[in-house]
């Protein structure tokens, strides 16, 4: 078998999963090819398209008339992971490739509707993914008792009211309904039985998956402000959101005991339960973020766009995963002192990331009446802890390059095109397990360095009514 790691970056929105580049953590930005040819800079203060009032909903009385956008972004991840080793639980060595290649590509979509309602009324909707991470390594991974296959989602659907106060500022909220899903899996150390004895093979296959879904509200505030013909500044608050997404957790090939050890079927040969199934929840927290944006027209030809992004990522402390059901066929040995410690816990990854900033500068130059040309510049800081960076999401420092551009070819209909490289700062991760109280367990560890670049290519449509 290929040892790859299949790491996509970016989510499928609606139609499946894929996984997060752009903004830091697994926070997105990809509900915009217009923003995206800025690098995401102005985004919420220029005025383009319906696609403007995800971030900012204030914005969208600035439109002229009633619109739809469809967009589509495809991503394409490469780099390597190297350098890397992994331990069990009793400290023996883990088999597996040291440097695997990274590599996959995916799809993010996005649609946003405007229809103004009266001179200084209007009402939006959107469909987007604002958070999602995805990453998913081959069977015979070296760290495949910490991470399997991690899957992060969330798609927000995003109806919202424009407001005209006077010809200067304009006021906007949106209502968020938003859909989260997750899964994580991990092959089980049972003790190092793997690794100890050919006749505990069984045991190498102990399988490991929770996964679950949970439905919560979130809002959104916004203001733009047009100082004159050539500056306008946009200010916008989201709201954080707690997910409990309930479902299930499932486990294979366990080894069985009694008073005196594992039990045999006969000698030589372990007793192994081949599944056990028990319901829990999932906790998740999304942030909340604050966004700054400031269009600036030079002349009749040229402008420039900055952007600064707030996001409290202080708040994702951890990932709990914890028994609710009646029985406890998996949390009976995972809650015990010497594991988690901790009444009904199933799983225990802790986080605690740091609030981050992001900063964009963007160009736009007007070619003529239908080719407008962009180009920006983006710094996102990882709000990832170094001390618990994880192979889940061992995410750094990302530095963004876009250009892009508009056609307008008539009234009726008009399309934005945008491309741009991403350079994430090679980090390094060194992995163990905890209990809740955050004290490491065992003797197992995971270690590699990860270098990691991503290309998208993002097109989209604008329709007008």
């Amino acid at each position: 078998m290929q040892k790859t790691l299949q790491y996509s970056l970016i989510t499928l929105a609606i139609m499946s999963a894929a996984n997060p580049v752009n903004a830091a953590g697994f926070k997105l930005f990809e509900q915009s090819t217009s923003a995206m040819g800025n690098a995401y800079a102005g985004r919420g203060a220029q005025i383009t398209d319906a696609s403007i009032g995800f971030t900012n909903p204030a914005a969208l009385i600035k439109l002229d008339q009633a619109q739809y956008v469809v967009g589509l972004n495809v991503i394409a991840v490469d780099g390597e992971l190297t350098n890397a080793s992994a331990a069990n639980a009793n400290g023996a060595a883990v088999t597996g490739d040291s440097q695997e290649d990274l590599g996959s590509v995916s799809l993010i979509p996005h649609f946003h509707y405007y229809q103004p309602l009266s001179d200084t009324l209007g009402f939006g909707l959107s469909v987007a993914v604002p958070y999602a991470t995805s990453s998913e390594y081959d069977d015979d991974f070296v760290g495949r008792y910490f991470a399997q296959q991690t899957q992060l989602k969330v798609i927000t659907l995003q109806p919202a009211v424009s407001w005209k106060l006077n010809d200067k500022v304009s006021l906007g909220g949106a209502i968020g309904v938003n859909f989260a899903s997750g899964t994580l899996s991990k092959y089980k150390d049972h003790s190092g039985l793997c690794e100890a004895n050919a006749i505990f093979d069984s045991f190498c296959d102990s399988f490991y998956e929770v996964s679950g879904s949970d439905i919560q509200p979130s809002y959104t505030f916004g203001m733009h402000y047009q100082f004159d013909d050539s500056l306008a500044v946009a200010l916008s608050y989201h709201s954080p959101v707690s997910y409990t997404l309930k479902g299930d957790s499932t486990i294979t090939n366990t080894p069985v005991t009694n008073s005196t050890g594992l039990v045999y079927d006969s000698p030589g040969v372990p007793s192994v339960t081949s599944l056990k199934t028990e319901e829990s929840a999932l906790g998740l927290d999304t942030p909340a973020s604050i966004v700054f944006s400031l269009d600036k027209q030079i002349n009749p030809e040229l402008s420039i766009q900055f952007t600064t992004t707030w996001t409290q990522w202080s708040e994702f402390t951890d990932i709990s995963i914890i028994s609710t059901d009646t029985g406890s066929s998996i949390s009976a040995s995972t809650e015990q002192a010497q594991n988690l410690n901790s009444t009904d816990y199933i799983g225990y990854i802790p986080e605690y990331w740091q609030d981050s900033w992001a900063f964009a500068l963007g160009i736009t130059y007007q070619l003529d009446q239908r080719w407008t040309l962009k180009s920006g510049i983006a710094k996102d800081f990882s709000p990832v802890n170094n001390q618990y960076r994880s192979a889940r999401i061992p995410a750094d420092d990302r530095t963004w390059l876009t250009v892009g551009g508009h056609y307008q070819p008539n009234d009726t209909w008009s399309i934005d095109f945008a491309t741009g490289v991403m350079f994430m700062k090679k980090s390094s991760v060194h992995d163990n397990e905890y209990n809740v109280q955050n004290v490491e367990l065992f003797n197992n560890y995971y270690q590699a360095d990860y270098n990691i670049n991503a290309y998208v290519v993002s097109l989209q449509f604008n329709y007008n009514l």
